[in-house]
């Protein structure tokens, strides 16, 4: 109360410059000891000022409820039909009338979020201010999923092991290379991998095609049972619409309780016999096909980038562009650091002769034994060619490689 005009009109100007920079997505609270009596107009500060307010207004009042109109804000302490002692928190000295003047603000889009907005006293009682709280009800908003391109989706690659169809797989490849154009000569290495992975992957895809989805659950292994059930439950519960009767009630509700504990049953059968797999695949440390089964239980996971903070600390980054260039500055800021070399410790390495056969060009046997040495099942790289493609590719596919 104390403060000048001039340190008044800086302050808001200061709580207004720093809310322009809050993102309008975000939930904005703000909270604090403003020492202001905003009265009971509650119709001339309407949507901002609720009808449960005490008092009469002073200077401070204006500024504040100025602000809180230009930010959309609205003084939650004056929505909660509460009693007198829960309302206010400060008693005057000479008046002995107790004031609210600490206000818990947010922003009228989230007025359904706050629950209510109180003042308790401590177990000492003497004290001539109390403490405001609220209660809140904050949703957290689910992880986005990133909205990039599309994959192109998996290759059904367990066709290549039935000796048929990687017959036919590896003709098509031979042909489809055979007609393929010579690229200029002048071509960077870049563009001619980028017309042999084309050919590659429309020729996979058009002999493989795509993989099915296959979703697991408990009520697979018994979709004859469910059918069966469910029917009979149908059947009585058309018999009862038709006729209400006590029998045809009795009989409905009867079998509508006994359906669900069968069901009941299968999901707890199922799940403990898919469980005592699971575990066999983790005690025999078959951990590929680990991760396998419990993928087709829960799907795959949703990967999401976590936004960092810059170094200064003003700014957060959610790009993901800006998210690697940081962490790239900050790398190159740890490990790329100068170190004092002695040259003479240098000159006390042994020295051994250059193998110049390693820049001969690998034979084509030697590239063959290494392709098929590749492990199958893996994850595709950005070209979507799994590496069971390679193997099954024939001798013209590892030629071009």
């Amino acid at each position: 109360m104390s403060s000048s005009d001039a340190a008044k009109d800086e302050f808001y100007e200061d709580l207004h410059a720093v809310l322009v920079t809050v993102p309008q997505e975000d939930m904005l609270i703000v909270l604090g000891d403003f020492n202001a009596r905003v009265g009971t107009d509650h119709a001339a500060w309407q949507g901002m000022l609720g009808p449960h307010s005490l008092g009469s207004c002073n200077d401070n009042s204006l500024l504040l409820l100025r602000t809180s109109a230009e930010h959309r804000f609205l003084l939650t302490n004056t929505f909660s039909r509460l009693p007198t002692r829960e309302k206010a928190r400060w008693m005057h000295p000479r008046s002995r009338r107790w004031h609210p003047l600490d206000y818990f603000l947010v922003q009228r889009r989230d007025r359904q979020d706050v629950l209510v907005t109180k003042v308790i006293r401590d177990a000492d009682g003497w004290t001539d201010h109390r403490l405001v709280i609220s209660q809140m009800r904050l949703r957290l908003q689910p992880r986005r999923r990133p909205q990039g391109e599309r994959s192109p989706g998996k290759l059904n690659t367990l066709l290549l092991n039935l000796p048929v169809h990687c017959f036919d797989f590896s003709n098509q490849i031979t042909e489809k290379l055979e007609d393929l154009h010579a690229p200029n000569d002048n071509a960077t290495v870049v563009a001619r991998w980028c017309q042999l992975r084309n050919v590659i992957y429309s020729t996979t895809l058009e002999v493989l095609e795509r993989a099915c989805r296959q979703h697991q659950d408990w009520f697979d292994d018994n979709d004859a049972d469910i059918s069966h059930f469910l029917g009979e439950k149908n059947g009585l519960h058309k018999a009862y619409m038709d006729l209400l009767s006590d029998a045809t009630k009795a009989a409905f509700f009867g079998c509508r309780c006994f359906v669900q504990q069968r069901l009941r049953e299968m999901q707890d059968a199922g799940m403990i016999r898919k469980v005592q797999k699971i575990q066999g695949y983790a005690d025999r440390n078959e951990i590929k096909i680990f991760f396998k089964a419990i993928k087709a239980i829960y799907g795959p996971c949703i990967k999401g980038t976590a936004p960092l903070i810059s170094s200064d600390g003003t700014t957060l980054l959610t790009e993901k562009s800006q998210i690697l260039k940081h962490w790239a500055k900050h790398f190159r800021s740890v490990l790329n650091c100068s170190s004092a070399i002695s040259d003479a410790a240098i000159d006390l390495l042994p020295q051994v002769d250059t193998n110049n056969d390693l820049d001969l060009p690998r034979f084509l046997p030697e590239t063959i034994c290494v392709v098929q040495q590749i492990s199958s099942i893996k994850a595709p790289g950005s070209d979507a060619i799994p590496p069971e493609v390679y193997k099954h590719g024939g001798y013209r596919l590892i030629a071009e490689l």
